[in-house]
């Protein structure tokens, strides 16, 4: 399977589920230099936001800072 990213294709290789400090997450792994991505879509799914001013995550019970 191929995945657009940006102007380019990669390739799909599968996806893990991972128990993170929000909850668990489905990461979908592709051929990329990147180390991951975490869409807007998936941020609302989750009902989390980030805070750019603080560098943080904000879930419905606690907030996460990025580092």
């Amino acid at each position: 399977m191929k995945v657009q990213f940006g102007i380019g294709f990669m390739s799909f290789i599968g996806f893990t589920i991972v128990e993170t400090l929000i909850r668990q997450v489905e990461f979908h792994i592709i051929h990329a230099k990147t180390l991951f991505l975490f869409s807007l879509a998936d941020m609302d799914k989750l009902k989390v936001y980030f805070n750019n001013l603080f560098n943080v995550i904000i879930t419905p019970n606690s907030e996460v800072l990025v580092i």
